[in-house]
């Protein structure tokens, strides 16, 4: 099901991504044991066109892994996403590396991804990287 709070959803059923819910402008998936069981959960919104117009998404302390990274950092529906939190994630440097080289992304002003596994590589690449022009904050630690 969905749970709205203001203008955000929590999803705890990741089968409802064939319905466009109305006046969504971003999604907060937190803690594991409640949302996303593995990377399947990502790729699935990252492939969903219902989500085109979200902002936001915050997958704090989720099982996105690199492969939920990659299907995000290639989605064409996400272009407008300014905000995206992947922290508590297992993304690794295969995962950031996508994001840092990711060509639908440009709109990200803030992204965290601190506690993901990330090395001094993958670290490297996202601090190096000019795929976010619009980058205000960036947590990596």
């Amino acid at each position: 099901g969905v749970r709205l709070r203001g203008s955000e959803m929590c999803i705890r059923d990741r089968f409802f991504f064939k319905q466009k819910p109305a006046y969504v402008i971003g999604v907060r998936l937190v803690g594991s044991e409640m949302c996303i069981r593995d990377s399947a959960g990502a790729v699935a919104i990252a492939n969903s066109s219902n989500f085109s117009y979200l902002s936001f998404i915050n997958f704090w302390k989720n099982r996105v892994g690199a492969e939920g990274a990659k299907a995000i950092a290639s989605s064409t529906n996400l272009v407008n996403l300014k905000t995206l939190d992947l922290a508590k994630n297992q993304i690794g440097d295969e995962g950031a590396k996508a994001l840092a080289e990711s060509t639908t992304l440009a709109g990200i002003e803030d992204l965290e991804v601190f506690d993901s596994g990330l090395g001094e590589e993958g670290k490297k690449q996202l601090k190096e990287c000019n795929t976010f022009p619009k980058l205000q904050h960036l947590v990596l630690e």
